[in-house]
């Protein structure tokens, strides 16, 4: 944030405005504020040129400005799940849900570790029914059955 404030302080100055994105337009003192569209354009003129973005698939990788947002989003939420009430306000989601879920993204490795207990605790029950003998007590979960 802070290279895009350097970016734009100066002109922001000189035309007497503190939005973060302007740009020159034909605007009635000859500023506007970029666009979707606008920014797009040059994410994939002179920032792609500049970043030496690489191709893919044989053709250039097209940048958007959901992208960005996505990307961000992820950084901020993983970094610190703490967060993400103020994340979903500021991307002006009505639920934490929306962020946590369509933006953050979720925890392979802690949801493989959940279904990896979920499948041990399953198989152990399993085999406590398919070995129980009729009459005797079941074995707690997780327990094995006394062998007769």
């Amino acid at each position: 944030m802070k290279i895009a404030i350097r970016c734009v302080c100066g002109h922001s100055e000189r035309v007497l405005r503190d939005e973060l994105w302007l740009t020159p337009a034909a605007d009635r003192d000859g500023t506007g504020i970029l666009r979707s569209a606008g920014l797009t354009d040059r994410l994939n003129g002179p920032f792609a040129s500049f970043i030496g973005l690489p191709l893919h698939g044989g053709l250039p990788w097209h940048l958007s400005t959901h992208q960005g947002r996505k990307t961000f989003a992820r950084f901020i939420g993983r970094r610190d799940r703490t967060g993400l009430d103020a994340l979903a306000a500021h991307l002006g989601h009505v639920t934490r849900a929306m962020t946590d879920v369509g933006y953050v993204g979720t925890d392979h490795n802690l949801t493989d570790l959940i279904d990896a207990e979920a499948t041990r605790d399953t198989r152990a029950a399993l085999e406590d029914l398919l070995t129980s003998v009729p009459g005797m007590p079941a074995a707690s979960p997780g327990q094995r059955q006394p062998a007769m």
